[in-house]
């Protein structure tokens, strides 16, 4: 189906002017991209937890010190979207001729617009993510791209879709990481908020035959499911709907949780009911500054810390739970 995809460049104080304008013509779904939210975005990364901020981004943030943002919305390739079309461009150049309320100069408005398909702004994203290589034997490639392993080369191929969980973050690298060092083939592994379901067909691949994987998000469980029939695990993984391990009769060898640390401590509040004596427990979505905040909540439920590893921003801690 074809679209028109227009895209307004204004300043950031005329966005929300400007979107009351559309809205008023019946335009109501929009994408905003401004420099300034970059910022909030940047300072607060548990709470927007990303893989990558795309290279343009950074470059307009700098460019344009925080001045400059960005409105984007489609339109049915119809008469009716073209009349809106024309409705959009003479509202721009309105825009333009008033001053701002505060007395300033009149904010700059630039409307384009493009045909575009539909399968081309919902794969976009596609471009950024390429084969990464996460431990000596272990590579993460997505299924759309071609690749050919090496000898003793392991190759999990990924569609993330909607889910979060590429390998190329640096917690669920890590958390590839810690596990290949820890899991051993008898192992039963519980991977809990497992996104894309990554974590769940490492171990898999590491050998190990009982896997479950266990996701809140809908759209995150079907991305999973699909993603280990690609990789032809389904014997050895199960993906479940649910909010962390409640409900789930499982004692575990090794629990993942790559969360938050908010989401960690819920986890460990009941974690002698889903681990196993002498089990080992991989957690990251952890920031460096809450690294103590995550020990102390490991050290208060009887896990022994082993391990920390740091990337970026961000650590991840293998534990062991001491026997009872």
């Amino acid at each position: 189906m074809k679209y028109i995809e227009v895209r307004i460049i204004t300043e950031s104080s005329a966005v929300e002017p400007l979107a009351g304008v559309l809205d008023s013509i019946g335009i109501d779904s929009i994408a905003v991209k401004d420099t300034n939210d970059l910022e909030d975005i940047i300072d607060n990364k548990e709470k927007y937890r990303y893989d990558y901020i795309a290279d343009d981004l950074i470059r307009e943030r700098e460019a344009e010190n925080g001045g400059r943002a960005e409105i984007s919305f489609f339109l049915d390739d119809s008469k009716e979207g073209r009349a809106k079309l024309e409705e959009v461009y003479a509202t721009a150049e309105k825009l333009e001729q008033y001053p701002s309320g505060d007395g300033g100069s009149a904010p700059k408005v630039s409307v384009s617009h493009s045909i575009v398909d539909d399968e081309d702004w919902k794969n976009k994203w596609k471009e950024f993510f390429k084969p990464a290589r996460i431990t000596d034997t272990i590579t993460v490639c997505p299924t759309w791209e071609e690749y050919e392993p090496a000898g003793g080369e392991t190759v999990i191929r990924i569609d993330p879709g909607m889910a979060f969980g590429t390998g190329t973050h640096e917690t669920t690298s890590s958390c590839i990481i810690l596990m290949e060092k820890y899991l051993k083939t008898e192992f039963k592994v519980l991977d809990v908020g497992c996104g894309s379901g990554i974590l769940a067909i490492a171990a898999a691949f590491m050998g190990c035959s009982g896997v479950i994987g266990v996701d809140l998000d809908p759209d995150a469980v079907e991305a999973a499911n699909e993603n280990v029939k690609i990789n032809g695990v389904e014997e050895r993984v199960e993906i479940l709907k649910g909010d962390l391990a409640e409900g789930l009769d499982i004692k575990a060898d090794m629990v993942a949780a790559n969360l938050t640390v908010n989401l960690i401590e819920r986890l460990l509040a009941d974690i002698s009911a889903h681990m196993r004596a002498d089990g080992m427990f991989i957690a990251s979505g952890i920031l460096t500054e809450q690294e103590q905040q995550a020990k102390d909540a490991m050290k208060a439920q009887g896990l022994e810390v082993i391990e920390t590893l740091v990337k970026g921003d961000w650590c991840t801690i293998a534990a062991k739970r001491r026997a009872e």
